[in-house]
C-alpha cells in the first residue's frame, strides 16, 4: 500500500535517526544555547499554606520571593510580522482563565495556581508603583452558578467563586479589588479537575511544578511560551512550530551540536499519531545536561518540536513532564 504523505514524513525522520544512530562521528550545525546560571530558587510551594500567606505584597520579603518564580530565560528577540493572533487561556476545575500577557503561572504540587508578572523588571515597577499584582487561583469541585466577588469575613482577602463549600475559588493580592489587572477574563465552565493550557491552534496537559512564562511572541525562531521547572531559567521546556517540510522541520542530526551525543530514541503514543523523540547528553560549565527533541505531528505535513532542556539531576522529573506534554498535545485547527 502506498504511503500517505504523513508516514512519508515521520519514515524520513525516523530514517535521519536511524543514520544518526550508525554514524562515528556528528556534523551538526546547531549551536547549544546559552545557559543561564541563577542561584536556587526559593520552595514557591510554601508561599501559601495558609489564608494568611494570601497576602504577598506585606513585606519585601514575600515580594521578591515570589519574583523568582517569574522569572524567564533566554535572550532578547527580534521583532519581525505575526503571523497569526496568539491567545492562551488555562481551563480546568470547572473554570477557565484568561491570563493578560506577559504573564508569569506558578503551577504548585497541589494544583494551586499563582498568577503573576512573567519576570523581575515588570514585578518590580509593580512593587515601586503600590504592590506586586497577583492572584491565587485554589482548584476544588466545579462551581455551579456565576463567579462573583466575595470578601472572607474578618478577613483582608477577597475571592471571586460561587460561595459554594470546596469550590474552585480566585483569591486577590493585597490592596486589590478586582482581578483585571492580572486576567482578561475568569468565569466558570465545564471541565475536568486537571490543568490544560488552551491556544489558539492547540490545547496541553500542564503538569505541575512548572511555572508558565508567556509573552505571545510568535516570530520565527522563538516560541510564545515555555516552562521552568520551579520558576528555573536553566532547566526548561518549550514547543517551536508549526513546523511544515523540509524546509522548517529539522532532521535530527541538525539537532546534534558538537560535544553531544545522541544516549537514546523512542517513541509515545500521540493524539494524531507516534511522537518520535531523540536524547543527547553533554557537559556545560561542568555539569551534566540532558535534552530532548519531540517530533509531535499536527497533520500530514507539519510538527511541533517540543524541546525539553534539563541538567541530568532533574531529567527524569523533566522528561516525565515531557512524555505528558507530547502525549496529551492535541491541534485545535
Amino acid at each position: 500500500m502506498k504511503d500517505t504523505p504523513h508516514r512519508d514524513l515521520m519514515f524520513s525522520v525516523r530514517q535521519d535517526m536511524k543514520d544518526v544512530c550508525w554514524r562515528n562521528g556528528y556534523s551538526g550545525t546547531s549551536q547549544i544555547e546559552a545557559h543561564v546560571i541563577i542561584d536556587e530558587l526559593p520552595d514557591a510551594g510554601g508561599l501559601f499554606e495558609s489564608p494568611a500567606q494570601l497576602d504577598l505584597t506585606t513585606t519585601e520579603e514575600e515580594r521578591m520571593g515570589l519574583l523568582d518564580v517569574f522569572r524567564k530565560g533566554g535572550a532578547e528577540k527580534a521583532k519581525r510580522p505575526q503571523p497569526r493572533q496568539f491567545s492562551l487561556v488555562i481551563a480546568g476545575y470547572g473554570v477557565e482563565a484568561k491570563p493578560k500577557l506577559p504573564a508569569g503561572v506558578a503551577h504548585l504540587e497541589d494544583s494551586t495556581l499563582i498568577f503573576g508578572p512573567m519576570n523581575a523588571a515588570p514585578a518590580k515597577a509593580q512593587a515601586a508603583q503600590g504592590g506586586l499584582k497577583n492572584v491565587l487561583l485554589k482548584p476544588g469541585k466545579a462551581p455551579r452558578g456565576v463567579l462573583e466577588k466575595r470578601p472572607i469575613p474578618g478577613s483582608p482577602i477577597v475571592t471571586y467563586s460561587t460561595g459554594q463549600e470546596g469550590t474552585t475559588q480566585l483569591a486577590l493580592g493585597n490592596g486589590m479589588d478586582s482581578y483585571e489587572a492580572v486576567l482578561e477574563g475568569f468565569r466558570a465552565t465545564d471541565g475536568p479537575a486537571q490543568w490544560t493550557i488552551v491556544t489558539d491552534d492547540h490545547e496541553i496537559r500542564w503538569p505541575a511544578k512548572l511555572t508558565l512564562r508567556a509573552d505571545g511572541d510568535l516570530n520565527p525562531g522563538s516560541w510564545p511560551y515555555e516552562f521552568g521547572l520551579d520558576g528555573s531559567a536553566e532547566n526548561l521546556l518549550y514547543l517551536q512550530g508549526p513546523l511544515t517540510g523540509p524546509e522548517q522541520i529539522p532532521p535530527p542530526a541538525r539537532l546534534i551540536a558538537p560535544g553531544m551525543e545522541m544516549v537514546g530514541q523512542g517513541d509515545v503514543k500521540g493524539t494524531v499519531n507516534a511522537v518520535i523523540w531523540i536524547e543527547l547528553a553533554y557537559e556545560h560549565g561542568g555539569a551534566k545536561w540532558k535534552k530532548r527533541f519531540y517530533y509531535i505531528p499536527i497533520d500530514s505535513e507539519s510538527v511541533y518540536l517540543l524541546r525539553a532542556q534539563v541538567t541530568e539531576a532533574v531529567s527524569a522529573k523533566m522528561f516525565e513532564a515531557a512524555d505528558l506534554i507530547a502525549t496529551s498535545f492535541r491541534p485545535r485547527r
